[in-house]
């Protein structure tokens, strides 16, 4: 296959899966992963994509969902990690707001803390939390199918609707300014009402989220509390 009709089948796969990986693509496409990786090179430096999570995803700020099954096992260690660190924040009978964001899903084993509230916009967090006894207050709104989670300005509403004492959530990146972004507009509005609903916010960042930039932007690391990392990241802002 000849290297254009190469990088037409990759745009193509993409638009179809919204995400993949090299080693899908390698298969697919039947090249080699160092050839498909100079291939995502190349529509990478054109903006056609993006990588994300150890794969790729379109540029064009309507297809980068990456599937919340996928998120959850990327970085799985880092994950781990930062879930512990958080989790040790919370004191008994906190009031939490907790996105739907896979960082945010690894930290419910560690939430063994009494009494706690927990208001969220995501089905699994709903329900996990639920089950290990917390009081759960769940957004409503425009279900997202594929992360299990609420979104909309009925969400919206009812995060503006309460105060929480901490705030845990996350984003598919942060650039080395301190700005805070996302790939997926309907959580943007949701995020930022947590934010200024909260007295404390902590941001739950992978090391690899680090000096990436994308299409909506949240926030500035400046308005938070702390943000959590696998690794010391440093910010131009501080």
């Amino acid at each position: 296959m000849l290297k254009s009709q190469r990088l037409d089948e990759i745009l193509s796969i993409l638009r179809q899966s919204r995400y993949v990986t090299v080693a899908e693509l390698a298969d697919r496409l039947y090249a080699s992963p160092a050839t498909i990786r100079r291939d995502i090179a190349l529509l990478e430096k054109s903006e056609l994509l993006v990588k994300s999570h150890g794969g790729v995803a379109l540029a064009d700020g309507h297809n980068r969902f990456v599937e919340l099954e996928q998120r959850t096992e990327a970085h799985r260690a880092e994950k781990l990690q930062i879930a512990r660190d958080a989790a040790a924040l919370v004191s008994p009978g906190d009031a939490l707001f907790m996105d739907a964001s896979s960082t945010v899903i690894t930290m419910i084993p560690f939430l063994r803390q009494p009494n706690l509230t927990v208001i969220t916009n995501s089905l699994c967090v709903a329900e996990r939390m639920g089950e290990s006894g917390a009081r759960v207050y769940i957004t409503g709104g425009q279900l997202q199918e594929n992360s299990k989670s609420f979104g909309g300005s009925i969400a919206e509403r009812t995060i503006r609707s309460f105060h929480a004492d901490k705030l845990f959530f996350s984003a598919a990146g942060v650039s080395t300014s301190g700005i805070i972004s996302d790939f997926y507009e309907e959580d943007i509005a949701l995020r930022q009402s947590m934010i200024s609903c909260s007295t404390e916010q902590y941001f739950l960042c992978d090391s690899s989220k680090y000096d990436k930039n994308y299409l909506f932007r949240i926030g500035s690391v400046e308005r938070l509390t702390r943000v959590i990392s696998d690794r010391e990241l440093k910010f131009t802002t501080r």
